[in-house]
């Protein structure tokens, strides 16, 4: 079964220095991607959109961890270490003050 992300979410991952040391130590190889219902093999996340769907269809392997394992597994290694998550939600122009109130309420934080 694939695991899925926002793109926002992959593109923080793609971020994290601690599973992407600078080093070029730790890349991956053969996997394939499904964005937004396109499968790929390449991952520009400078052209992937925040909002956009992103499965890890088959994952490789990532190598330089001294314990290779799939995109995939690695991925969801990332998640596990997440304190929080990423949501994008649509709302009706008219209801986005008192959706943003409501949020705001319950301590999170509004990127709007």
């Amino acid at each position: 079964m694939p695991i899925t992300v926002s793109g926002a979410q992959f593109k923080a991952f793609y971020a994290d220095p601690h599973f992407w040391p600078e080093d070029g130590e730790t890349f991956h190889d053969d996997v394939l991607f499904e964005i937004d219902g396109e499968r790929t093999t390449d991952m520009d996340t400078d052209k992937l959109s925040d909002t956009a769907k992103v499965s890890v269809v088959y994952g490789g392997g990532v190598m330089g961890l001294g314990n290779d394992m799939g995109l995939d597994a690695y991925l969801e290694k990332w998640l596990k270490t997440q304190t929080t998550t990423l949501l994008s939600v649509e709302v009706p122009n008219e209801k986005l003050d008192e959706v943003k109130a409501a949020l705001e309420a319950l301590g999170v934080t509004v990127h709007a």
